[in-house]
């Protein structure tokens, strides 16, 4: 598949090939050219969007079944949550425009800071790149969320129930292969993206605060 999904095609830790043009790119934004998004930067950030994305996709649908009565969280309720986890002017992607990019010793990565900023060419790059997996793949995520909610439902066991860490794996590295298992030159296994938040975490992050009462 072409275009924004090839993440495997970029090594995102070397200072030769392609990196230079994403790099130049955001030294240009910071001097006052305002493109609508950094494209050529994009490819860098994909994997930690998606990882964040799942991650917040999942915090939102395991609040979402906690405040609905027990079997009342369907494959609609899930749908709404997935279409709005990458709009950063919805309550739910919130998330967004807490996380800058930034280069730092050859590699390009999310930061997330203390306090939410306003949605510029950063946060459009990062919603277009969380639009690219989740739009695409949209009905499968939803129909997995169901099942593994199903299952809880009647008591399933471990064996066949989905994680956090399970659902983001599906997502950025099978699906979509945003996220290889290993970056090209033997560069090792993508990590987590920090700033994540498990779901009782998050009852404590103060711009969800409010959404838990």
């Amino acid at each position: 598949m072409g275009g924004p999904m090839d993440a495997c095609a970029y090594d995102r830790s070397t200072a030769a090939g392609s990196l230079p043009t994403g790099y130049d790119e955001l030294m240009q934004s910071a001097v006052g050219k305002k493109p609508l998004r950094l494209a050529k930067t994009e490819p860098f950030i994909q994997c930690d969007a998606c990882k964040l994305a799942a991650n917040e996709a999942w915090l939102q649908v395991a609040k979402k079944a906690e405040e609905l009565p027990k079997g009342g969280l369907g494959e609609v309720e899930i749908g709404e949550i997935l279409d709005l986890i990458c709009d950063a002017d919805d309550d739910l992607g919130e998330w967004i425009p807490f996380y800058d990019i930034e280069q730092k010793d050859g590699e390009v990565t999310l930061q997330k800071r203390e306090e939410l900023g306003e949605c510029r060419k950063e946060c459009s790059t990062v919603i277009h790149a969380c639009r690219a997996v989740f739009e695409e793949y949209r009905e499968d995520l939803s129909e997995m969320l169901f099942k593994h909610y199903r299952l809880q439902g009647d008591g399933d066991g471990t064996k066949n129930r989905l994680s956090p860490e399970k659902f983001t794996s599906r997502l950025c590295n099978k699906m979509s292969k945003v996220c290889p298992g290993k970056w090209p030159g033997g560069q090792g296994s993508v990590g987590a993206v920090g700033g994540m938040l498990t779901f009782q975490e998050s009852k404590s992050r103060p711009e969800l605060a409010s959404k838990q009462k």
